[in-house]
């Protein structure tokens, strides 16, 4: 089938009567400030529900193919009129990383209606958080961000909101995030927990070693899950030995947090328990994380497995 053109396929995509192009939405990749303009004019006269699947599909295309580039488009919905299409702009920007989106990620979290919304917000800002402790924006960026984050974690109606905006904050080194974690892990409730595990892991701090190990061995399933990927993100060599006995557990995805930590951590013994486990493992998926973390492990310990790294080979697994 020949390409459409650029008017062409907005067009195609404005007719409701049409099925949406999707086999030409490579053609929204990478927009000049022309074809931006173009967009703009259109988007409203294309119906909700399209707007939404479009974004949806420019998602998913953007995370299977790293070619494709949709941030213009994504920039563009998130002024749309309707929540939904908000949201997943939102979620869409996974991997911007400019600053100038920050007045309009706060202002969502802080004002938006939709609880959705500001779950998205609170969501997205963590990485800038994480990029603040880095010095990679500007110290007034920073603590706006922060600022917006507390106020969320604090006194949004929403504990969904709230959860959201502390797993954000645990990338922080305000002290007052400490204490905001304690009470998170404090709660009978499950989710608050999880929160505050996640939150321990992007920390970096060794303070929470004894706490994640403690949770390796939960009862819940998640909890562990949850657990393992903290343990991997604060490298804890003593938590080696529980994260072995996760890759005997019956739930796919604590296994695949268990072999992703083992990777992160390294050592003899981490890298002798992945390669058993790839030996006795028939999941491909699982196989190819399996792998990723051996790579990882070899190129950081200098083992004989670097010998077998592809760096061009898409594993098609992240976790």
């Amino acid at each position: 089938m020949e390409e459409p053109s650029f008017d062409e396929f907005l067009q195609k995509l404005a007719d409701a009567d049409q099925p949406i192009p999707l086999e030409h939405v490579k053609l929204l990749s990478d927009l000049d400030a022309r074809q931006i303009k173009q967009v703009a004019s259109t988007w409203e006269t294309i119906t909700p529900s399209r707007r939404l699947a479009l974004l949806e599909h420019c998602g998913k295309l953007a995370e299977e193919h790293f070619e494709f580039l949709f941030e213009a488009l994504n920039r563009l919905a998130l002024e749309d009129v309707e929540s939904t299409v908000r949201v997943q702009a939102v979620h869409n920007l996974w991997e911007c990383e400019a600053p100038d989106i920050l007045p309009l990620l706060i202002d969502m979290l802080l004002h938006a209606e939709e609880e959705k919304e500001r779950e998205a917000a609170a969501e997205a800002l963590g990485q800038f958080v994480y990029l603040g402790e880095l010095d990679d924006i500007g110290e007034t960026d920073k603590l706006d961000i922060e600022k917006a984050l507390l106020q969320a974690v604090q006194h949004d109606p929403s504990r969904q909101v709230q959860r959201r905006g502390m797993e954000s904050l645990g990338y922080s080194s305000r002290t007052e995030v400490a204490d905001l974690i304690n009470a998170f892990h404090t709660s009978d409730n499950e989710q608050d927990q999880i929160t505050a595990i996640i939150a321990m892991g992007r920390s970096a701090d060794p303070i929470w070693g004894e706490d994640v190990r403690l949770a390796l061995q939960n009862t819940s399933p998640e909890i562990r899950m949850h657990a393992a990927r903290a343990a991997g993100e604060l490298e804890m060599k003593d938590a080696v030995e529980d994260l072995i006995d996760i890759l005997s557990d019956i739930n796919a995805l604590n296994q695949a947090a268990a072999v992703w930590a083992l990777g992160q951590i390294g050592g003899e013994r981490a890298r002798e328990a992945l390669l058993y486990f790839d030996e006795q493992n028939e999941d491909e998926v699982l196989g190819e994380l399996l792998q990723e973390s051996l790579d990882h492990l070899a190129f950081v310990d200098g083992g004989d497995d670097f010998l077998f790294l592809d760096l061009n080979k898409d594993r098609g697994i992240e976790f």
